[in-house]
């Protein structure tokens, strides 16, 4: 009996220990809830506790929920539906929310939603928010939304005490006009400015902008570049790792040598300012202009360039360099500009029997034998004494020659056929040819040379249109003097008028240089007060003073035209005041002077050279050992002199030559030098940094003989 007692007792026991849990378990769950932000409630100060949450300056505040749920033993509370708390003016709202009173912190879930006044929202699927620190970390499909900006991201960090929200793990930001994405960034609703770090890239309508680290105000729609960036469109290619950008107006200031590339040109320098709209760059400082298509390169301290226009302008140490050959072109002048000249399309139309006449007026003086042969000996010994000479040499009365000025170009009256005028002078025995080479079977046959100048100028084309665009380019030049008015003997405006005119116009380009102009290539050098380059013809014009210097040999006049052919010298031509020279030694220099000069040019040395009009010569021939024994001075209507390895090989002149030779040792001083000789030694640019170099007139004043010129030109 009794142990029956014992087993009821201990199975009582055993379910009195079970009910007690179960009562305990269904007490500590539970829940208090509030219903109409707390007007609804059960356990009166733990609602009060909720609602209140600690009403303290600072602290997260409750502003309603649909309910409450506190756990025994946890630090936290659960709201949960319409949940709003606010700190000071910013409210927050979520479907539910863990608040950690203690902390003065709470994580919220679900539909988030910060509201400050009505200019700044922000969303997300989570949020972090300590009341203390004011930092909000909002996680999963974020957005701020300030005005007109918006930031997308999956992690947002948003700090109220200095009002900056900032992305860690990739987002982008939005405005009217752009759009920034980044690894890094962040945005100011105060100062509309955001930075942006690796991998950035902005993007409108107009461009694309890559960059590493990247300035952009939302407000002024500026960027500031302050890391390697690329700015890529349509037109062109900006690299620049320092400088702002303006995306509202489309202009940019850029710094470091930054560069802007276009399919034909680069255009860079220490400070450039730039405005896509009109196309228009200005260089500070180091400017470098690089025309790939047509192979010029224009550097300088200040110029500016307009893509659209195709305008160049250079000053302040300015320079072009032609770089299509192997033998570059270094020019120097106070002020450089290239741009864009349309040519109209009549003078593009050249017949092509007016370049046969021109070709044949240009030779016609190696063919026309109106003159006297007298061949000279290899040695002094074999010639006549000089004394006898000087009086004893009769001129031959020759015929009257139809051709009066035989290398004038088709500014001539083509009044009779050229042919037949080359053939009347084939019969015209009369004639004076004076040989000057080593030995008689050293000389050219005069056939074999009318052979070679029938087909030596089929290279010279375009000649009209390179004169139209030398002339108008020369009227802009500000130079004073009438010499950019002179008339081009090469143009014979009555004949091309009689062309047909075409609906179509071309364009060339052209480069000016003015004032102090200074050229350098291996093969020549040259300087003038300005100078035009028509880049389609490759004709070079030298204006005021201008001198050419090639091998031993240097040419002045007037004017100088120098024709280019594969960029080397093909001619060049001397219309007015034409006087050339070249140093035998120091005291000897072989001279002539006329109207009108022109030099042809082989492998970039001079092989023929043709002085038409009031001729005058001064030659020291050398013999086998180089030595120089008398002196030949001359005076003819006209001349052509053939060169072989820079000495002179023959030499025909045209039209009763008076000779004079005179022993050197018979030579007084005046008697070495015609009127006008100069020697420009100093004034030669030595090589293609020395174009720089400004020649005083203490330094010209060096050189022997009455300077031509005026000095002050060159100070």
């Amino acid at each position: 009996m009794q142990n029956i007692v014992t087993y009821f007792w201990g199975r009582h026991k055993t379910v009195l220990a079970v009910l007690c849990l179960l009562v305990l378990s269904v007490r500590a769950q539970r829940p208090v809830q509030v219903y109409g932000n707390g007007a609804i409630q059960t356990d009166t100060s733990e609602v009060r506790n909720a609602s209140e949450v600690r009403s303290d300056s600072g602290r997260v505040k409750l502003v309603y929920a649909d309910s409450l749920v506190r756990r025994e033993n946890r630090e936290y509370l659960i709201f949960k539906g319409n949940v709003c708390f606010r700190r000071d003016s910013m409210f927050m709202y979520c479907d539910s929310l863990y608040f950690y009173n203690k902390k003065n912190m709470f994580d919220a879930f679900g539909n988030v939603r910060m509201e400050q006044g009505d200019t700044l929202f922000v969303y997300g699927d989570v949020l972090f928010y300590n009341g203390d620190t004011q930092l909000a970390r909002l996680r999963e499909n974020v957005r701020m939304i300030n005005r007109d900006v918006t930031l997308y991201t999956d992690s947002l960090n948003y700090d109220q005490q200095i009002n900056i929200g900032y992305y860690f793990d990739g987002g982008r930001i939005v405005d009217a006009q752009n759009e920034l994405t980044s690894t890094y960034g962040q945005y100011s609703p105060d100062t509309k400015d955001a930075v942006f770090q690796e991998s950035v890239v902005l993007t409108n309508d107009r461009f694309v902008l890559y960059s590493d680290t990247l300035e952009y105000n939302t407000a002024t729609k500026i960027a500031d570049i302050i890391g390697p960036s690329t700015i890529t469109s349509d037109s062109n290619i900006i690299y620049s790792d320092l400088g702002w950008y303006n995306t509202q107006e489309n202009t940019a200031t850029l710094y470091n040598q930054s560069t802007i590339v276009s399919k034909e040109r680069s255009l860079s320098g220490d400070t450039i300012y730039y405005d896509r709209n009109s196309g228009y760059g200005e260089v500070f400082g180091n400017m470098f202009l690089d025309d790939t298509i047509r192979k010029v390169i224009m550097t300088g301290q200040y110029g500016f360039y307009n893509e659209i226009t195709e305008y160049a302008f250079v000053t302040d140490s300015a320079m072009a360099i032609e770089y299509s050959g192997v033998d570059s072109l270094f020019l120097h002048g106070d002020t450089l500009k290239s741009y864009n000249d349309t040519i109209p399309k009549k003078l593009l139309k050249r017949d092509l029997t007016l370049k046969s006449n021109i070709q044949k007026q240009v030779d016609s003086a190696a063919v026309v034998a109106d003159s006297l042969a007298l061949a000279l000996g290899d040695t002094l010994s074999g010639r006549i004494d000089s004394t006898a000479i000087r009086g004893v040499i009769e001129r031959t009365e020759s015929h009257k020659d139809t051709v009066h000025s035989p290398i004038q170009g088709p500014g001539l009256a083509l009044k009779e056929n050229v042919q037949q005028q080359i053939d009347r002078a084939v019969t015209a025995a009369d004639s004076l040819v004076w040989a000057m080479g080593d030995t008689l079977s050293d000389r050219i046959d005069s056939a074999v040379v009318e052979k070679e100048k029938s087909s030596r100028l089929a290279r010279v084309d375009s000649v009209a249109v390179r004169q139209m665009a030398v002339n108008k380019a020369a009227h802009q030049l500000p130079l004073s003097g009438d010499s950019l008015n002179l008339p081009d003997s090469l143009v014979n405006v009555s004949i091309l008028s009689s062309q047909p005119e075409l609906s179509e116009d071309t364009v060339t380009r052209l480069l000016e240089a003015y004032h102090n102009v200074r050229f350098f290539r291996n093969q020549s050098q040259g300087v003038c007060d300005s100078m035009v380059f028509v880049m389609a013809d490759s004709v070079l014009t030298m204006y005021k003073d201008p001198i050419l210097w090639n091998a031993k040999y240097q040419l002045f006049g007037r004017v100088i035209d120098i024709y280019l052919s594969n960029e080397n010298i093909d001619w060049v031509h001397l219309p007015e005041s034409a006087f050339g020279a070249q140093e035998k030694d120091t005291a000897s220099y072989d001279q002539m002077t006329g109207k009108e000069m022109k030099a042809f040019f082989r492998n970039g040395e001079a092989y023929k050279i043709d002085v038409i009009g009031n001729v005058e010569t001064i030659y020291y021939p050398l013999e086998k050992d180089s030595s120089i024994l008398y002196q030949n001075k001359s005076v003819s209507s006209s001349l052509t002199m053939l060169l072989e390895n820079q000495r002179m090989k023959q030499i025909k002149f045209y039209q009763k030559p008076d000779m004079v030779v005179t022993p050197i040792d018979q030579l007084k001083s005046d008697m070495k030098y015609l009127k006008d000789f100069k020697w420009f030694a100093e004034l030669r640019p030595k090589d293609k940094w020395d174009i720089f170099r400004k020649i005083s007139k203490k330094e010209e004043d060096k050189d022997t003989q009455k300077n031509r010129f005026q000095l002050d030109d060159w100070q």
